[in-house]
């Protein structure tokens, strides 16, 4: 075997593992497109998201005031209210990220409310943001208000976020490794 062999057959199992790895590869999505600057309402503001499909939660984003005694809270079907504490900003809204993302059936709906208490005129104002359409991603969405959002939700297809094997990289590198070993014996045999 030559080295062009090599190159070769080291180049097709590297484009075969490449392959193999391109179902796992998908970032998450996520459902509102075009989430603007945001206003608040004393109406009771909340967005319900519905999956179509089973798809993994992995975010749950939440318009911000940047006011103090801002709540972050959402509801998974017919669970009990969840308050959370954002941990990502992404210029336009405060996400929370679930340590373990679910996979949730078709059907589940996610309900999700931001609000802070506005002392100056002691009353709760919803915060909320215009989007323009919604993503091709296998979730519904119903505002409280047309054209209107509370935030946003990310998902990923189940099997998406599955990391490959450690034993699939050492079977990959060690195959390349064997193939070299041959590859030079031939070689001295060969001479």
């Amino acid at each position: 075997m030559n080295v062009r062999s090599l190159k070769l057959a080291g180049a097709a199992s590297g484009l075969l593992f490449l392959v193999g790895m391109a179902p796992n590869v998908y970032a998450q999505s996520e459902v509102l497109n075009g989430i603007d600057k945001g206003g608040d309402t004393t109406t009771f503001e909340t967005s319900t998201f519905t999956f179509q499909r089973s798809l993994i939660l992995n975010q749950v984003g939440f318009m911000s005031a940047s006011q103090p005694n801002e709540v972050y809270r959402y509801k998974i079907g017919d669970n009990p209210w969840a308050t959370v504490t954002a941990d990502q900003f992404d210029g336009r809204l405060y996400y929370y990220t679930f340590a373990n993302p679910t996979t949730y059936a078709a059907g589940t709906t996610v309900v999700l409310e931001s609000s802070y208490y506005a002392s100056d005129i002691s009353s709760t104002k919803y915060l909320y943001a215009g989007y323009s359409g919604v993503n091709a991603v296998g979730v519904s969405f119903t505002p409280t208000a047309s054209g209107w959002s509370s935030g946003n939700i990310k998902v990923s297809e189940p099997g998406s976020n599955v990391a490959p094997e450690p034993g699939s990289i050492a079977l990959f590198l060690t195959g390349g490794g064997a193939l070299a070993g041959i590859a030079l014996r031939r070689r001295r045999n060969a001479a």
